[in-house]
């Protein structure tokens, strides 16, 4: 993975991991990244990446970094809230929820529910979840 500030013309290596889904930390000084169910983040100046947790065999597609320092994960099998610094992982109340986006200094959080190619799971009606 490399890095390029805008007013600089030579991008330059962070680490040599293969990571997908990448976000940066709000104050733009670590880079996250999945490698296939693993959460990683490494600093945008280099160095080893660190691992913060694992999805339990899920692979993600989303991440988002907060201000709280809580890095989201959407994947198909949910969502997950986790400590940036690492540790217990708090998953989404619904196993239908996926992708993920913050925005207004973390204070709202975007959810997307999955699509459904089952009649009974599409008609069923929706409620708002609360309380994650």
């Amino acid at each position: 993975m490399y890095v390029r500030h805008v007013n600089e013309l030579a991008a330059r290596e962070v680490t040599n991991a293969a990571g997908r889904n990448l976000t940066f930390s709000p104050d733009g000084r670590w880079l996250a990244f999945t490698e296939g169910n693993v959460l990683r983040k490494v600093s945008v100046n280099g160095g080893e990446a660190a691992t913060v947790a694992t999805t339990g065999g899920a692979v993600p597609y989303g991440l988002a970094w907060s201000d709280a320092d809580t890095i989201y994960v959407g994947s198909f099998n949910g969502m997950w809230a986790i400590p940036a610094t690492g540790g217990t992982r708090y998953s989404s109340p619904a196993s239908t929820l996926a992708g993920s986006g913050v925005v207004s200094a973390g204070r709202l959080f975007s959810l997307a529910e999955k699509q459904s190619h089952s009649p009974a799971e599409t008609a069923r009606p929706r409620q708002p979840i609360s309380g994650w």
